[in-house]
């Protein structure tokens, strides 16, 4: 059932594109999505979370995207299908997933990843790309469906920048602000 519910993303996301957004999906040392720097010591495991971030907007019903630039060697135990169905190879071809209701919130937590460094490297950047083979032709980019049932809309996101071990700058998809919530830090 969980792979039927997947293969049914898989083709609706594939019929009907939209535009790019500034929404994105990033790997986090936290599950709040505030810190894109993760350390992990060799020999021991850490938990980082794999979270989309968004604007307001009408939710998401489903994500597909794929994780590169983890040293050979290493070990990454995800499980990209909990809590939500899903089918993939998250640092191979990538993972296709969909939730049976809708997710609004502007931080939504996709699922975690545990770290466990076999060699100390340091600045390594781990990066969000398109699964591959596409989900969607039209779209190089990594997507999540809209809850528009029943056509959920793909829409291609950000893929973040996460640095392991790093003092280099990650990118992290900003959260819109409204002048006077900006105006209020300074007053």
């Amino acid at each position: 059932m969980k792979q039927l519910k997947s293969l049914l993303f898989a083709v609706a996301v594939t019929a009907v594109p939209s535009s790019a957004s500034a929404q994105s999906i990033g790997l986090f040392a936290d599950v709040g999505a505030i810190n894109c720097n993760v350390n992990a010591s060799v020999g021991t495991p850490v938990t980082c979370y794999f979270v989309f971030r968004q604007l307001a907007s009408t939710g998401i019903a489903g994500y597909a995207f794929r994780a590169h630039g983890l040293p050979a060697g290493w070990i990454a135990i995800a499980d990209p299908c909990w809590p939500s169905p899903c089918i993939g190879d998250l640092f191979g071809s990538g993972v296709v997933g969909a939730w049976p209701e809708c997710h609004t919130n502007d931080v939504e937590f996709l699922f975690p990843l545990v770290l466990i460094a076999m060699t100390d490297q340091s600045d390594i950047e781990l990066t969000i790309a398109p699964r591959l083979p596409l989900v969607n032709p039209a779209f190089d980019c990594p997507l999540v469906a809209r809850c528009d049932a029943p056509t959920y809309t793909a829409e291609c996101v950000t893929g973040s920048r996460s640095v392991i071990n790093g003092t280099l700058p990650c990118t992290v998809g900003t959260h819109m602000r409204s002048w006077a919530e900006i105006k209020s830090l300074y007053e």
